[in-house]
């Protein structure tokens, strides 16, 4: 089933062919979202119309860039990189507790680190298609 849909999104442009972890946790995540989507309609909650989703994109295209950084690191610079791996769906779990308990300034911040990784990989991206 996984290879039929991953044929069709590739034939439909959805994603690219290329295969790498953010377009394989994107093929997942599309049919998942939209179930939740239509089972969380009717609860009218914001925090999980908008701010789950894009905390699910942020995970999916930061983790994309940490094992991109994993792969073409050296060194002691790999330790960082995979606490980095860690932390992010970790932190992605705690903003979502956080706005659902009313700890709004503890979920900001930690939506806004969880959406760090995401513009940095959305800038690489960027810059590479630009050349």
């Amino acid at each position: 089933m996984a290879k039929i849909s991953g044929f069709v999104f590739a034939l439909l442009r959805i994603i690219s062919a290329q295969a790498n972890f953010t377009n394989y946790a994107f093929l997942w995540l599309i049919p998942v979202a939209a179930v939740r989507a239509l089972g969380w309609s009717s609860q009218n909650d914001p925090i999980l119309l908008m701010a789950v989703p894009v905390l699910w994109t942020a995970v999916v295209v930061g983790m994309g860039l940490i094992i991109r950084f994993i792969q073409n690191a050296w060194g002691w610079i790999v330790i960082p990189a995979i606490a980095g791996a860690l932390a992010l769906p970790l932190a992605a779990a705690t903003a979502y507790w956080a706005f659902f308990a009313q700890h709004t300034v503890l979920g900001f911040l930690l939506f806004i680190l969880c959406l760090g990784p995401m513009g940095v990989s959305i800038t690489i991206s960027f810059m590479e298609s630009r050349r």
